[in-house]
């Protein structure tokens, strides 16, 4: 049976403002807003969470409008904020979320790493949390699909997010629809998993037909990472230098990135473009690791503007 939580019904001036949280797990929510008492035309935008649900001129006089919005909306505890914004002041708004309550739905989601032949699954009822993590290398296959002991409806809409535990998906994958058996599968990483996600950690997990069943499982990539250097200190003389005199200028560089690298150190004419200098490379400087370096030119007889690189 439908349920309906009432967010506010007050008069407002131009913009409001309200935090809520959900009395219970929901299923199918609608946002309903009515505005009423403005004349001519008024800009309505209506956002949830930050997302804009709705931003168009209503020439009505009498606003009122639903929108799903399961994509948007945050399951209790964690609490929501809704904004509505007019350009039209002294308006009366009605705004609450009719909603189905929270029913078993036997679905979940499974990852499983191709090469090292392991898994990790969650058999979810409604939107049971769970916490399971599995391990995957740089370049390992891994295919995220719905677990052999779950079922949905033929032809149901599978949308794949993934995020963090209590909060708003981060990040939509794809969208694929249950075969007539009622499955549904996806190869995350075709050619494995990318040099990017090394030192990453994610979870993932399914909205079918735009409700939220599966907070899903956390993939945990290791593997040699990539190195980055970051120039974190330099001195150089700060007076006029004669022609012919070594400057001096040196530094520090840290690897701020996920794997252990090799860095080189350069020094730029700006003016021409031309390099100048660079001395001995850093090798196998593992992430967090820092090194010296020092360049001494010799002056030569005009203004220098010069630049100091990092490369790998």
């Amino acid at each position: 049976m439908a349920k309906t939580y009432r967010i506010c019904s007050e008069d407002f001036y131009l913009s409001l403002t309200k935090n809520f949280t959900m009395p219970e797990k929901w299923r199918t929510p609608k946002l309903r807003v009515k505005i009423r008492d403005y004349i001519l035309w008024n800009q309505v935008i209506v956002r949830l969470n930050g997302q804009v649900i709705y931003q168009k001129i209503d020439y009505s006089g009498n606003f009122d409008a639903s929108w799903d919005v399961a994509w948007a909306l945050n399951q209790p505890p964690t609490s929501n904020k809704f904004e509505l914004m007019t350009t039209i002041p002294y308006n009366h708004v009605l705004a609450e979320i009719t909603y189905e309550p929270e029913t078993p739905y036997q679905v979940g989601i499974e990852i499983w790493n191709q090469t090292k032949g392991t898994h990790e699954d969650v058999n979810a009822k409604g939107t049971q949390d769970a916490d399971r993590e599995l391990s995957a290398d740089v370049g390992d296959k891994v295919l995220i699909k719905q677990p052999h002991d779950t079922r949905i409806n033929a032809g149901d809409k599978v949308d794949l997010y993934y995020g963090e535990y209590g909060q708003p998906a981060q990040g939509y994958l794809d969208t694929m629809y249950a075969n007539p058996d009622g499955y549904w599968e996806w190869i995350r990483f075709l050619g494995g998993v990318p040099q990017s996600e090394a030192g990453t950690s994610k979870r993932y997990f399914v909205f079918i037909n735009a409700e939220k069943y599966s907070d899903g499982v956390r993939l945990k990539v290791s593997g040699v990472g990539e190195a980055k250097g970051q120039i974190t200190s330099i001195t150089y003389p700060t007076t006029p230098q004669p022609a012919g005199a070594v400057v001096e200028i040196r530094g520090s560089t840290k690897n701020v990135g996920t794997g252990t690298g090799n860095f080189y150190m350069r020094l730029w004419d700006q003016n021409t473009g031309a390099k100048v200098m660079e001395p001995p490379r850093a090798d196998n400087i593992p992430p967090g690791g820092s090194f010296s370096w020092s360049f001494k030119p010799v002056m030569p007889n005009k203004n220098w503007n010069l630049r100091v690189t990092v490369e790998r």
